[in-house]
């Protein structure tokens, strides 16, 4: 039989006396150089949430309220090409009487819209109207 060796009590660092272990040294901090400035923690900014992007649908409405998208470089949609003007004044009465957005130069065009989804939503909303669209891309 082993016999483990007698302990004899140890004095901590507060007084007390342990039967157990000796004290264990703990190195203190090392301070930097004077004049060297303690360093700071660095801390993540939060990253912000993307917003979602527009829907097609509320991308219309943006337009029917004459709320154009940031930029105009998106793509528009041509509704008619007139020799006669009263021909295109008349497809933007009709176009307003069924709240869609569109103005008048030589051509009737709606948009800009941000992507193809939208130009294409607009153009299946004109061809129920009887009305051939044709897309243009952005310049």
């Amino acid at each position: 039989m082993i016999v483990p060796p007698p302990t004899r009590p140890v004095t901590t660092a507060r007084g007390a006396q342990s039967a157990t272990s000796p004290p264990v040294t703990v190195p203190a901090p090392v301070a930097p150089p004077s004049g060297t400035p303690a360093p700071s923690p660095i801390i993540a900014a939060p990253i912000p949430a993307k917003p979602s992007p527009p829907t097609p649908e509320q991308t219309i409405a943006a337009l029917a309220a004459g709320v154009l998208p940031n930029g105009s470089k998106g793509y528009t949609v041509q509704a008619g090409v007139f020799q006669s003007g009263d021909n295109a004044r008349k497809l933007i009465e009709k176009l307003g009487s069924a709240g869609i957005p569109a103005r008048l130069e030589t051509r009737v065009q709606i948009g800009p819209f941000k992507n193809r989804d939208e130009a294409d939503l607009m153009m299946r909303r004109l061809r129920e109207l009887g009305v051939t669209p044709i897309l243009q891309a952005p310049l």
